[in-house]
């Protein structure tokens, strides 16, 4: 008999699995063992995805998990991965790296090393218990069942895929933002997989925005753990959220709730740009900012200075269940709850998705099928250029639509707008898709290559090239990615050890790599460094914005580098370019 420990006693009900997704909970179990239990990422059909750790004597076990939750208890179809250490005197020797799946809600999921088997109650069925004493025996150990072997992996590679909620959210646009579901938004799925694991370890892939920050056209935003939202950088179209048309900020100050009064809270994703957006716990969602062309959802052509909530379809009341969003240079998108997508805003060139060229349109509506007919569903991963849409949908097949004009859209013919969505040619198996200007990129769940097609102009293609293809290619020399980001001209990449990549325009920096000469441009990628030329590490999440980037770091935190002549790098200051990360400051 091997002995068990239990990380947590009781499993989680809807209440605490969303409180845990603003903030980690830490408590003591009735074994007496501390463990800190975070929610990282909340997807479609409330699947959800996080992080536990825990410290026991003889061993650590830091884990990474998935969940679905239907109504206020757990549904089939979980898995795990992580690792478990043996504690040695206070050095942490590895013992297991592994990767466990279930599909019976009724039974733990368990993995472990030799005699140690670690079972992980919060998997349970609601009532179930999943306590006591279990066999070791081989396929407890690091072997083919429970360890990283071959059908643990097969398992953990079609769980961290497209199909397991990798994420909800998208990348960046060429002037607008991105934002995901749960990063909150953030809106990583498994964000703390990644730097411990190569894509052959079934990591999941984390989408092209990062759990607490967005950047955008001039502006950046985030949230802090308590669910507040803070934004910085340019103040036009009143895009701060601040309430007030003001002046531009260096630093992040507070977005004011819906009254005007307080401060936007219970945020879990976040976009930013000429006009920004938040989804809120309840799965609504509130934008300010630029409202000319419809883009707040408002069912008016107005600009706002404090959050507003976007309407539904029929504008009798709020848009529910929102699980991923972003925003474009001028409208919005939304997936919602069953992988159904929603756009309003500017409607020139059929970016809506609505099978026609125009008119703007003031409140969401359906974007239909690739045939042109129905409604376009299973939807979970968005991504908004300046004057296209893509989407993810749960097999792995991207499909994009609205301005084509380099070839954004993938579909091997650069023309006119496409008026509903056309699926991108070439790739499959696609975990994320990001949206710069005039260009696009693709990640493959399988290796973590990227491809990307549009405008290359400025090397933002990645391909070794500055010419412009609508066939997607792959970026030389890249492996291993967990995330893309697309600004106005440039592209980034974080790659599985916590580096980040980026290829594209350098007039401003962007691409963090001190290379800056007032023109330079790279077609192939460079790797971001620290003034001191050291490499940019510990990243767990990328932005891009038009002309800046930033990241978020393990270690707590974020850094911004690029354009900062309006303060959206947030280091206190306007000075520009700053052509290295420089750390965010006064983030609370």
């Amino acid at each position: 008999m091997a002995q068990v420990h239990t990380i947590l006693d009781e499993p989680p009900d809807a209440g605490s699995l969303y409180a845990a997704a603003r903030a980690p909970i830490t408590a003591t179990n009735d074994d007496g063992i501390p463990y800190s239990f975070e929610v990282t990422d909340v997807d479609s059909d409330a699947r959800f995805e996080g992080k536990v750790s825990a410290l026991a004597n003889p061993f650590a076990v830091q884990l990474s998990w998935s969940l679905l939750l239907t109504g206020d208890a757990l549904g089939a179809g979980f898995y795990v991965r992580g690792k478990i250490y043996r504690n040695n005197a206070g050095n942490l020797e590895l013992i297991a790296e592994a990767v466990a799946t279930q599909s019976d809600a009724a039974a733990p999921i368990q993995f472990g090393g030799g005699a140690k088997i670690v079972t992980l109650n919060y998997v349970c069925a609601q009532g179930v218990s999943c306590t006591g004493d279990s066999d070791a025996g081989t396929d407890a150990g690091a072997g083919a069942d429970a360890g990283a072997g071959a059908d643990a992996g097969a398992d953990a590679g079609a769980d961290g895929g497209p199909d397991a909620g990798l994420s909800n959210d998208a990348g960046s646009d060429g002037g607008g933002s991105e934002a995901d579901a749960g990063d909150g938004a953030g809106s990583d799925g498994g964000v703390d997989a990644g730097p411990d694991a190569g894509p052959d370890a079934g990591i999941a892939y984390r989408p092209a925005m990062p759990r607490r920050i967005a950047a955008g056209n001039n502006v950046t935003c985030a949230f802090n753990s308590d669910g507040g939202a803070y934004c910085w950088g340019s103040n036009n179209f009143t895009a701060l959220g601040y309430g007030d048309a003001g002046s531009d900020q260096s630093s992040p100050g507070t977005v004011v709730d819906t009254t005007g009064t307080g401060q936007l809270g219970d945020v879990l994703a976040i976009a930013a740009g000429n006009h920004g957006c938040a989804r809120r716990d309840a799965g609504t969602l509130v934008c300010w900012g630029r409202g000319t062309y419809g883009e707040l959802g408002i069912d008016a052509g107005s600009s706002r200075s404090s959050p507003v909530t976007v309407l539904n379809e029929s504008s009798t009341g709020s848009l529910l269940g929102v699980v991923a969003f972003e925003t474009g240079d001028n409208h919005t998108c939304a997936i919602v709850s069953g992988g159904g997508v929603r756009c309003w805003g500017w409607g020139t060139g059929g970016v809506l998705g609505e099978n026609q060229a125009g008119p703007d349109r003031f409140t969401p509506v359906v974007v239909v099928s690739e045939d042109g007919g129905g409604e376009l569903m299973n939807a979970v991963s968005i991504a908004l250029g300046s004057f296209h849409t893509c989407v993810v949908q749960d097999g792995g097949t991207a499909l994009c639509w609205g301005d084509n004009s380099s070839g954004q859209c993938g579909n091997l013919a650069p023309g006119s707008g496409l008026q509903f969505p056309s699926v991108v040619q070439n790739i499959s198996g696609i975990a994320v898709v990001a949206g710069g200007y005039r260009h696009t990129c693709a990640l493959i769940a399988d290796g973590g290559a990227v491809y990307c097609f549009g405008q290359g102009t400025q090397g933002q293609i990645g391909h070794g090239y500055f010419l412009d293809t609508a066939i997607p290619t792959a970026v030389v020399g890249l492996s291993n990615a967990i995330t893309v980001t697309a600004g106005s001209a440039h592209s980034c990449a974080l790659i599985a050890d916590g580096t980040v990549r980026c290829w594209g325009a350098n007039a401003n920096g962007e691409l963090g790599d001190g290379m800056f000469d007032g023109g330079d441009k790279m077609n192939t990628p460079v790797t971001v460094v620290w003034d001191a030329g050291d490499p940019l590490s510990g990243v767990v999440g990328i932005t891009a914005g038009a002309n800046h980037t930033c990241a978020e770091l393990d270690a707590g935190g974020f850094v911004c580098w690029g354009i900062n002549s309006s303060g959206q790098c947030g280091i206190g200051n306007t000075a520009s370019p700053q052509r290295h990360p420089f750390p965010v400051v006064g983030f609370p």
